[in-house]
This record gives C-alpha cells, structure tokens and sequence, in this order.
C-alpha cells in the first residue's frame, strides 16, 4: 500500500469509499416508484408531501403550514451521489406550478415553491437552492417568479426575486470550478443564461469538495390548489459524481426558499 493510500485510511477511511465515480445520474420518475438514489425528507406529510406518480414528482400542500414544510429527495440514498466541485458540474429539473393559493394571516410572511439546490450536510448552514413560486418576504414583498438564496454558516441572504419564463419551465444550477461560481436559472446554464450569480462560495468559503443535491416542495400558509404542481426529468448535464456513504453515516442536505427560515436551521434525524 502506498503513502497515499495509508493516509486515505488512516485520516478518513469513509472519504475513500465515496470517491468511486457513478455515470451521471438522471431520473424521469416513469416508473412511478423511489429510486434508491434518493432519500425521501418530508417535514409534514400531512402539510407538505412528494410522491411518485403519473410519471412526475408530484407535490401536495395543504396550505395549513404555520413554519416552512419541506417535502424533498435527496441525493444520499442507498445508491446516492454527491458532485465533486473539483470539476464544472451541470444539473436541470423540470418545474410545472399548478394553482396555488396563500392562507397567510395579514403581514405574515408565506412561501410556496418548487426548487432545486445542494449544499454540503443537515444543517443547512452551506447550502444553496433557486425555485419557482409565490412568495411574501418582509422586506421583499410579495412576488410570483424565480426565487433564489444562500446560506453561510448559518447566516441567510436571499437575492432579489425576478421574473421567469412561467409557471411551467426548467431550473438550472451550474458550477464554474475553477472560478468557483455557481449560476442559477431558468434559460440555461452558464454565465450567458445566469439570472442569480454566487461568486467564491463553494470552495473558497465553504471549504466543499463535494456537494449533495436536492429537490421538491416548500410550503408556508400556502397550499396545492390541483394536482398540477410537480417535477419532472431531473439530469446531471455534466461533472463528476461520486458515490456516498449510507444515510446513517452522511447528514441529510435540506434546501428551501423565503422566509426566516430560508434554507433549514433544524437537524433531521
């Protein structure tokens, strides 16, 4: 065994078992069932759930949500993937919003958004997502179109909201590894389609050299009004994706939109 290797084991063995490379993951949901890709997160089932069918991700909100309910998959199943940010990666879900309504009580702050993100563990505390929906932010007001954030050791700021192409369409999250920026959108990938760019966050401050990916729905005081609202066809375009450990043994990434409670500040367990 070489001094290479010794060192992967001896100072963390569980970094060696995920390094093996997977092809670039994509799922359609046809088969209507959970791939062991993904973990499923669901706050409330009861307020906010995910689920399989029709061929779509689809996601139902009661709009009885009182605090941020997410109902997400997570790239850390069984057969899970994380993105290794030493190479330029590329990933795209398509989005469909159907009728949503709020409920909140005068000046509360609401959210309903379909969205897509990564970050590095449970805690939220590094982490980024951009998602399609209404929302009420103090401060920002209210607003129907692409929503975007990020977190920083815990620390939230929320970009300004801007307009998107509808309420059906695809959200793109690509990465520029050797000027560590991430660009977010709906048009496409890159600087050229970028709506939100987030400069030196993933290596410089965060420190990542991998990153989970997640999707699904958030809900405050807003609720699913059919069932039209969901996703659909999520591709890795480009990067290289690295297989993780088991569920038991890697925190849980949890993204989210709007809010006090913009990207997740609770552990899951």
């Amino acid at each position: 065994m070489n001094r290479g290797m010794i060192a992967c084991v001896a100072v963390v063995a569980v970094l060696c078992s995920a390094s093996t490379l997977f092809a670039l993951p994509t799922d359609d949901f046809n088969d209507n069932s959970q791939a062991a890709t993904w973990t499923k997160l669901e706050d409330n089932s009861a307020k906010s759930s995910v689920a399989e069918t029709g061929g779509v991700l689809k996601w139902t909100a009661s709009g009885t949500s009182t605090s941020n309910d997410d109902a997400l998959y997570m790239s850390n199943g069984a057969a899970g993937f994380a993105l290794s940010t030493a190479s330029d990666f590329q990933f795209r879900i398509d989005y469909n919003l159907g009728a949503v309504s709020q409920h909140a009580p005068g000046g509360t702050d609401f959210a309903g958004v379909l969205d897509l993100g990564l970050g590095i563990d449970v805690t939220g505390h590094d982490s980024l997502s951009i998602g399609y929906g209404i929302g009420g932010i103090s401060g920002l007001g209210s607003f129907t179109g692409l929503f975007a954030a990020y977190r920083v050791a815990n620390a939230q700021t929320i970009l300004t909201p801007t307009a998107a192409g509808g309420a059906s369409g695809t959200l793109y999250v690509s990465y520029d590894s050797a000027n560590d920026t991430i660009y977010l959108s709906d048009l496409g990938y890159g600087a050229l389609n970028g709506k939100f760019t987030i400069d030196d966050i993933v290596q410089t401050v965060w420190g990542a050299s991998q990153l989970l990916v997640a999707f699904g729905g958030r809900t405050k005081y807003v609720s699913t009004d059919d069932a039209n609202s969901y996703l659909d066809n999520f591709v890795v375009d480009q990067g290289a994706a690295v297989a993780v450990p088991e569920p038991a043994t890697l925190g849980l990434l949890v993204v989210g939109l709007l809010t006090g409670g913009l990207l997740r500040r609770r552990r899951i367990g």
